[in-house]
């Protein structure tokens, strides 16, 4: 993708806005679909390892269990306990 056609990247207040719903709404050892690659239908099943956070001022991550690294929220979505 050229670099002008690329998205606008959120201000530091719509990553910490990101932040703040995700942790309101997923708790620490809560499911998710881990999408590595965004907009394709493949999924993991994975589980939160705490809370969200602004990665380097320019991405909403979360670390997930039993795996290096933290992961863009973006690429995450949440599961209700009756989907695991």
């Amino acid at each position: 993708m050229p670099k002008d056609e690329r998205p606008p990247r959120p201000t530091p207040s719509q990553l910490l806005h990101q932040c703040i719903l995700w942790n309101n709404a997923c708790p620490i050892g809560q499911h998710v679909r881990y999408f590595p690659i965004q907009g394709r239908d493949e999924y993991t099943v994975q589980q939160t390892d705490g809370l969200a956070y602004i990665l380097g001022d320019h991405t909403a991550v979360v670390r997930l269990r039993g795996k290096a690294g933290c992961f863009a929220l973006d690429n995450l979505q949440p599961m209700g306990e009756d989907s695991v």
